[in-house]
């Protein structure tokens, strides 16, 4: 069970759960290829720029499955519900306004 379901409120049903694309993981992904393809080098200089690369990579890999894992966003009866953070929690919770509708008399000249 996780955050949203948790934290509904009585007569609330979840309409629209929202995920993360996969481009999130693309940038790593192309770090981790280049540093792979350098870190074959012959050359000294390329070679621990591919090791840079593959650490690189690796960090922001693991920051963007941290994202991931840690994100939740809804779409309830009531309101949208948003929750990022895996270690420290960050919840919004916005709640739709009723509102009438406006009229504007338009005048042509």
């Amino acid at each position: 069970m996780n955050y949203i379901e948790q934290n509904l409120q009585p007569g609330e049903e979840i309409k629209y759960v929202a995920k993360l694309h996969f481009f999130l993981f693309v940038q790593p992904i192309i770090l981790l290829l280049l540093g792979w393809w350098l870190y074959g080098s012959e050359t000294a200089v390329l070679h621990y720029g591919g090791i840079f690369l593959l650490f690189i990579g690796v960090v922001s890999l693991i920051q963007r499955i941290m994202v991931k894992i840690g994100s939740a966003y809804a779409v309830t009866n009531k309101r949208v519900v948003l929750k990022t953070g895996v270690i420290s929690r960050k919840a919004v919770d916005l709640v739709p306004v009723s509102s009438k509708p406006l009229t504007l008399p338009a005048s042509y000249s």
